[in-house]
């Protein structure tokens, strides 16, 4: 007669499956920054706060942290809100999602929210005329032609998988781009509100920043 147990490792082998469905989500940093800088999730650091000929940005309220617009080294008051390496970011499939409420727009274009501070692979951007858009891999853009206003806190998610960039705002698609291709982070992983190869720097408020893998 045949045994009827089940092998330890095939039942180990299940176990893994179910705690890990193919497609689930793994979120690998979370800043809520409404009550304080701290990670969520324990595994990185705070983000940090750091203003030049200037104060820094304040400290955390239910508003999350505010950036006054200018770029850190434009000679003062600079600012910068950016948290450490999000090492773990598998930057071949990822989400960044994050609630914005912007102060003023123009007169340039400026960042929202950008990852890499050398390498500025991938970032949410906005017009003067409040559309939004996605830059990469440093100077690559593309456009939605969906606007946003000032003084409105907006839901966003910039997700990106084989080569194909996706915005979302308020859960609903307004964009997409099948042709990015490969994004060059240069290992910098980090993420800010400055864009650091031109100059240029978010003016507005930030919150619930969040980063998943699939």
């Amino acid at each position: 007669m045949f045994s009827r147990t089940i092998p330890a490792f095939v039942l180990a082998v299940v176990a893994m499956l179910v705690a890990a469905p193919v497609g689930a989500q793994v979120v690998q940093a979370n800043y809520p920054l409404t009550v304080d800088l701290l990670d969520t999730t324990g595994t990185y650091g705070p983000v940090m706060l750091t203003g030049n000929a200037g104060p820094a940005p304040a400290p955390p309220t239910a508003g999350g942290v505010c950036h006054n617009g200018n770029y850190y080294f434009s000679g003062g008051p600079g600012q910068d809100i950016r948290s450490p390496d999000i090492s773990s970011l598998d930057a071949t499939d990822f989400q960044i999602d994050l609630e914005f409420n912007i102060t003023a727009l123009g007169p340039g274009t400026m960042p929202i929210l950008m990852m890499g501070n050398g390498w500025r692979w991938i970032g949410l951007y906005v017009q003067p005329t409040g559309t939004l858009g996605a830059k990469h891999n440093n100077s690559n853009m593309t456009w939605s032609t969906t606007t946003v206003a000032v003084g409105t806190w907006y839901s966003a998610s910039l997700r990106f998988e084989s080569g194909v960039l996706q915005i979302d705002l308020n859960g609903v698609q307004i964009h997409q781009d099948l042709a990015i291709g490969a994004l060059n982070t240069g290992n910098d992983m980090c993420f800010t509100t400055n864009d650091f190869s031109n100059g240029n720097a978010y003016n507005g408020c930030i919150r619930n920043v969040t980063l998943t893998n699939d």
